[in-house]
């Protein structure tokens, strides 16, 4: 538990420093498409912090799904930090309709390489760590800054569009904000599905998705559990993977089964991975 702490803060002092520098570096170099990748860089930084401080209070393990404990409580507190979230994407969405948009400066490119690939390290460093030390939480915070780093690599096309157009950092302003807008919806909904589930071994859901599932070159699937939420299904798939997987592998896995999964057409809306090493 002491190292999985200590990396946490390390996490929230790095990616505090990445929200810093990308809104820096927006402001400088008239990029509003950074400016509001920054916040959701924060919007991480921000859920680490409070699944951090939830595991101090609780004497436990953190964890980003349950950082106020185990019940209503904390899916409450979840719940509204996701509305929150929402109401920052919309108001980023209506605040870009009203701002002055000029030509970007390039150089800005060079602060977005830099970023983009010192996040996926960062990323595989926590992915090592969470292997290691068997830690849900710096798994979700690998798969988390990941997801970041490429979303950062990816407003590349947005910015330079925007050194020519000025109306593509409109658009890329508008999307990252609708992005932070997802990401809230998913928090929010999440919870409310931990406040209105049922465990359920239907053995025939269950059978449909092992069928669906494939082993990766060393991924292997453990098991499977199924929650029920009125008349659709989340599931949580445990799977196990070898010293040598990297994150990049894994999550094109992943999600390339969470697509043959839902494609199953058996009502199966969330699909979770809990990663364990072998």
């Amino acid at each position: 538990m002491k190292k999985e702490r200590s990396v946490t803060v390390l996490s929230i002092v790095f990616n505090a420093i990445i929200t810093l520098a990308k809104i820096y570096a927006g402001l400088i170099f008239n990029s509003y498409t950074l400016m509001v990748s920054g916040y959701n860089t924060l919007s991480d930084t921000v859920l680490d912090f409070v699944g951090f401080s939830g595991s101090i209070f609780r004497g436990r393990r953190a964890s980003r799904k349950e950082p106020f404990g185990y019940g209503k409580p904390q899916s409450y507190a979840n719940i509204f930090l996701g509305v929150l979230f929402c109401f920052l994407g919309l108001f980023i969405i209506i605040k870009s309709f009203f701002l002055k948009f000029v030509e970007t400066d390039l150089k800005i490119l060079l602060v977005l390489l830099v970023v983009g690939v010192v996040k996926l390290v960062f990323s595989n460093y926590l992915f090592k760590n969470a292997k290691s030390i068997q830690s849900e939480m710096l798994m979700d915070m690998a798969h988390v800054s990941y997801y970041d780093a490429v979303l950062t690599l990816g407003s590349v096309f947005f910015i330079f569009l925007g050194s020519i157009m000025p109306v593509f950092d409109l658009i890329g302003s508008i999307f990252m904000g609708t992005i932070l807008i997802y990401k809230g919806i998913n928090i929010v909904v999440s919870n409310l599905i931990s406040l209105n589930c049922q465990n359920d071994q239907s053995k025939k859901v269950i059978k449909k998705i092992e069928n669906v599932i494939k082993d990766g070159e060393g991924i292997s699937y453990s098991n499977c559990n199924l929650i029920n939420v009125n008349k659709y299904y989340k599931v949580v798939i445990e799977i196990l993977v070898d010293e040598d997987v990297n994150l990049h592998d894994l999550v094109l896995w992943e999600e390339y089964l969470k697509g043959n999964i839902k494609a199953e057409k058996i009502n199966v809306k969330f699909v979770e991975f809990l990663v364990y090493k072998k």
